[in-house]
């Protein structure tokens, strides 16, 4: 990676930490990127299940309850690390590997200055790596 693109993704980073601090002002790490660095380790542990949930590998039984519990996991995790209590924003988890998993509702993405994908979710862990 080119020392220009290096630096610009973690421009990136780094901003879309402090929208997440913005958001999330109780945030357990004030560091914007390490924060993003945190989250980022999250969300592609739930990537990676929902690939696998996809490929039929992952060990799970017919109503998903694993996945549910894995989610539910995930989701302590990252309201911890944001102290989401006060801010009461809904964070989802996305079961479709094509996308991004960790997720805030349309409804009040909406209304939050923070990364959207196309259906206008938040995003809470983007990827700003470069594409060259």
């Amino acid at each position: 990676m080119k020392k220009a693109d290096k630096e610009e993704m973690y421009k990136q980073i780094k901003t879309h930490g402090i929208n997440l601090l913005n958001i999330f002002s109780e945030a357990a790490e004030k560091d914007p990127v390490k924060l993003c660095k945190k989250l980022n380790t999250i969300e592609r542990k739930a990537r990676w299940r929902a690939t696998e949930y996809c490929n039929g590998t992952y060990q799970d039984n017919k109503e998903g309850d694993k996945m549910k519990l894995d989610d539910q996991k995930q989701i302590k995790a990252i309201n911890k690390i944001l102290r989401n209590k006060q801010s009461n924003i809904e964070i989802l988890i996305n079961w479709d590997p094509r996308g991004y998993a960790l997720k805030i509702s349309t409804e009040q993405a909406q209304e939050l200055t923070i990364y959207k994908d196309w259906g206008g979710y938040g995003i809470i862990s983007p990827d700003f790596t470069p594409y060259n």
